[in-house]
């Protein structure tokens, strides 16, 4: 193999100190915590005999299935993440409020959320709030906390560095692959405060494998797909038998984008004949289990959209995954463990790497179980344990494990029998997905304003360890106002094209999709937590037009919305007055609004009136000033009329970016 020397300056104690900003955030003493804990079961009478061994796979599952969603693009956050996990799906042709989710269990009744890995690259990560090709930041740090996988997919996608255009002096070609692992998994550390040590190299460039094993070998990467050199210790072959890869560095794992893909599915029960048969096969062969790893690009893509090869329409996607929770998961033979690449071989590395010393006191027995051969840097220490005794269990307890569940009399084998699942955080995951877990809880909280959101966030923040980014965080919690009980739904004013048009659970009203024009009209507002909440909002005076000269910049970290919202309008008639009409509206409740209003040279100022009352705000290069008319009561049959209309001598236009309402109990 060809060797391949790096200028690589690893600090051992830099561990400690990283994160999604700087500060130590766990002790010397956490670092260096006993790797020791224990389960302590007990009989109702003092066993002669208790065998004790390992699953296979976590959760005593058949088979293991992965999937990957390549390149970090927006309709995977948008579909998977909600369809996995519940929530609202988006897709092209539309959205799925209240997704239920799909699972599997644990053995023990506990249900558990399929979950994929995402193949970035940070150069194409957006920095706006309504991204249309790749996830921003804020996608990618939520997808990690709602425990998907990230792997380092190179810098920005570059592969095939011998076509023409390229250098062809194989040591800068080598200096640039280098460059494109690196750099990536620095922004994946900046951005996340997580290190991603696990790489697949872009459109399976097999220029990549001499790097990246050097890389492997030198412990800066860990987990390497796709690595294209058959049959040597890394791996990369059509075996589908965890056995085979278990033994492999790197594990050098094929993913399959072949299989799945949308030109192959029929969304008919043949699109599970595969796995039927490879299910039937593996149960020929001796200890031998089957891992599937399959994968794709787009799958947000509507019914008429054709698609390129390894790419899915959203129906098509659906089909996949709800039979696999049906024929498989939680409402089938749920004898499917749907875990990302890396947790399927974390977990095998924990079978393989710990061990148990068994001791008994009377009818108590204690299992002691030493995890420090284990990678300390896994997301996770687990095993799923399998009790056979000749005595029945009465109880079962747990020390050391942040994660665990039980079964007795699992599969009616009788109360003498058990599945116990364990699990815990090691101390470096669980200190970095902290912090990142209450940023996230903190940015989210921003958006929705919602005490179910602040409920979230605030005890993920005082749980942090008391430095300056606990404090940064407390204090932008502090500036979010919340009011218990109420809704809020936001209204984007402007044009109805890529970059500035916010999507659901934001409102748009635009020019082309909606209109300027009388009878223009938005039916049951959404509100920030995706609420349908029955308003209507019509325009009954006209506007003139839309416009979209914004002195703001993207990113303006004192914005009070996102720029795609702020950067466009609704301008009104020179000298007349435009019109919303609220329709819908609870009489029992009292109703906030607050209003962005901004253009960069026209005119001067824009006043908006509610039910008598006026707010005047000057709009011309208004970057941060808001108006407000709060405490209004709807009138008789639920309705409420806007007016917007400029103010001044000449080019009396007004001009409305965001309308945001808040409903609230009086």
């Amino acid at each position: 193999m060809k060797k391949i020397t790096y200028f690589l300056f690893l600090v051992s104690s830099f561990v400690y100190s990283q994160g999604v900003s700087s500060g130590l955030f766990f002790s010397q003493e956490e670092a260096g915590s006993s790797n020791f804990k224990k389960v302590i079961i007990t009989f109702d009478a003092a066993p002669t005999k208790v065998n004790v061994n390992k699953a296979f796979y976590k959760y005593d599952k058949e088979f293991a299935f992965s999937f990957d969603l390549d390149d970090g693009l927006v309709g995977q956050y948008r579909v998977a993440m909600p369809m996995f996990n519940g929530g609202t799906v988006i897709y092209k042709d539309g959205n799925t409020p209240n997704y239920p989710g799909l699972f599997y269990t644990d053995g023990t009744g506990n249900n558990i959320p399929f979950s994929a890995t995402l193949n970035v690259n940070m150069n194409l990560i957006n920095k706006n709030a309504n991204p249309v090709s790749n996830m921003n930041e804020f996608m990618l740090k939520n997808s990690y906390v709602k425990n998907f996988s990230l792997t380092n997919h190179s810098w920005s996608a570059q592969n095939q560095f011998t076509a023409p255009g390229f250098n062809s002096d194989p040591a800068i070609r080598d200096q640039q692959i280098l460059f494109q692992i690196t750099e990536n998994y620095k922004k994946l550390k900046e951005t996340l405060g997580v290190k991603v040590p696990n790489f697949t190299a872009p459109s399976n460039d097999p220029l990549y494998d001499p790097i990246t094993i050097g890389l492997v070998e030198s412990g800066y990467l860990k987990l390497v797909n796709n690595i294209n050199n058959p049959g040597n210790e890394f791996g990369h072959s059509p075996n589908r038998y965890a056995e085979y890869w278990s033994t492999k560095k790197a594990l050098g794992l094929s993913r399959d984008f072949d299989t799945w893909k949308d030109n192959t599915i029929t969304r008919t029960a043949r699109d599970f004949d595969f796995i039927n048969t490879l299910l039937a096969t593996a149960k020929l062969e001796s200890n031998q289990h089957l891992w599937i790893t399959l994968g794709t690009h787009r799958i947000n893509l509507g019914e008429p959209e054709t698609t390129n090869g390894g790419s899915m329409r959203y129906k098509s996607f659906k089909w996949v995954m709800e039979g696999l929770e049906s024929n498989y998961g939680r409402y089938g033979a749920d004898n499917m463990w749907m875990a990302t690449i890396d947790a399927v071989y974390g977990y095998l590395k924990c079978v393989e790497k710990s061990s148990i010393v068994q001791s008994q006191n009377g009818s108590t027995v204690t299992l002691s179980i030493d995890f420090s051969e284990v990678d300390a840097e896994f997301r996770e220490h687990s095993l799923s344990l399998l009790i056979d005794a000749d005595t029945n269990i009465t109880n079962i307890e747990y020390e050391g494990f942040d994660d665990y569940s039980h079964a007795i009399n699992y599969k009616n084998l009788g109360n003498a029998n058990a599945l116990i699942n364990i699990a815990y955080k090691p101390v470096y995951e669980n200190a970095v997905t902290g912090r990142l877990g209450a940023l996230v809880a903190v940015e989210n909280l921003e958006t929705t304003k919602s005490q179910t959101d602040l409920d979230t966030a605030q005890p993920l923040v005082s749980a942090l360890r008391n430095g300056s980014y606990k404090y940064s965080l407390q204090a932008r919690i502090d500036r979010v106002i919340v009011t218990p009980g109420a809704i809020v739904m936001q209204i984007d004013f402007g044009r109805s094209i890529n970059g500035y048009e916010l999507i659901y659970p934001w409102n748009s009203f635009t020019n082309t999709g909606i209109g300027v024009t009388v009878g223009s009209k938005l039916t049951n507002l959404s509100s920030t937590t995706s609420i349908q909440s029955g308003i209507d909002i019509e325009i009954t005076a006209a506007f003139e037009n839309y416009d979209a000269n914004f002195s703001g910049v993207e990113g303006d970290p004192l914005a009070n919305f996102p720029y795609e919202a702020e950067r466009d309008c609704f301008k009104t008639l020179n000298g007349l007055t435009s019109t919303l009409r609220l329709t819908n509206l609870d009489e029992t409740k009292l109703y906030d609004f607050t209003a962005f209003c901004s253009r960069n040279f026209i005119g001067t100022g824009t006043e908006i009136t509610i039910n008598g009352e006026k707010v005047v705000v000057g709009h011309k290069n208004n970057k941060y000033t808001l108006v407000s008319i709060a405490n209004v009561v709807p009138n008789a049959g639920g309705i409420l009329d806007i007016h917007i209309k400029g103010t001044g001598t000449n080019n009396v236009y007004g001009f409305l970016n965001i309308l945001q309402i808040t409903e609230k109990n009086p």
